[in-house]
């Protein structure tokens, strides 16, 4: 099974703070029991690309992420992801 998301990036955990962006990208499950994460692109809205403390130079990085709720009769999550930007 393969899936796209594209996922609303908000300020903190809670999905009603304010939208900073989109994560998008692809899962992908070769198991009944599990899905993973095989690539994922995060996209800032402009508001945030001005602001110093959101500003990323043009580069390549890595996202560990950690799973804070999942409902799996959905498949919705609230995931936090913390970014490091290499360029």
């Amino acid at each position: 099974m393969v899936m796209m998301a594209d996922d609303p990036l908000t300020e903190t955990l809670d999905s009603k703070s304010k939208l900073v962006g989109r994560a998008q990208g692809l899962y992908g499950s070769a198991s009944q029991a599990e899905l993973g994460l095989i690539m994922v692109n995060f996209g800032f809205t402009d508001d945030v690309d001005r602001r110093q403390d959101w500003h990323f130079p043009a580069g390549t990085g890595i996202a560990i992420s950690q799973t804070h709720w999942f409902d799996p009769a959905s498949g919705d999550a609230i995931v936090g992801y913390n970014v490091t930007i290499v360029h």
